[in-house]
């Protein structure tokens, strides 16, 4: 994220705010994103249990 967020800092400093606030509900949407895919595995995930 700081290499993204210093990147745009010097391509466009005047819009840096939106550029932080874009870039941290992109992370949580994207943390968000893997927990229902890890979900949906679990869901799917048959344990075949041999004693």
């Amino acid at each position: 994220m700081g290499l993204i967020i210093g990147s745009f800092e010097a391509i466009v400093p005047n819009r840096i705010g939106e550029i932080t606030h874009n870039i941290l509900r992109a992370m949580l949407v994207g943390t968000f994103a893997c927990y229902l895919t890890a979900c949906f595995a679990g869901l799917l995930f048959e344990e075949d249990i041999r004693v």
